[in-house]
């Protein structure tokens, strides 16, 4: 949720994705404003995070993936990682870009996976 009141407060509607180590959801948010669409690119967000263990705002450039099913290699992916663990990923779509794609809902993203990098790192083994 620390990601949906991140973009609120800077006056964006979006969709939270996270989904577990093996790319399925475990939760998800809207803001009922959000766009129809930020539904499966908030979830494939999170799936490509899981699946290649990285920001998904890296993978722009890697064409090779441009066809293989689920993937989004925009910004607003990132996997969740904490005390030497791997949990899975954390996806937000529906906020404006300002410079390049997703670059907004990477810092909404951001601010999720800080609020749960706390607990992560606090019940983690």
């Amino acid at each position: 949720m620390a990601a949906i009141d991140d973009c609120a407060a800077r006056g964006f509607q979006v969709a939270v994705a996270l989904v577990g180590r093996d790319g399925r959801l475990l939760f998800f948010a809207r803001d009922p404003l959000a766009g129809p669409h930020t539904i499966d690119v908030a979830q494939g967000k999170a799936y490509t995070a899981v699946t290649f263990r990285a920001d998904t705002g890296t993978l722009a450039t890697r064409t090779f993936m441009a066809d293989i099913p689920g993937v989004m290699r925009i910004g607003g992916g990132l996997p969740i990682q904490a005390g030497g663990h791997f949990y899975g990923g954390i996806g937000v779509s529906g906020a404006p870009q300002r410079q390049t794609p997703g670059d907004t809902d990477a810092l909404c993203t951001q601010a999720g996976l800080a609020a749960m990098g706390e607990t992560l790192e606090l019940t983690g083994d």
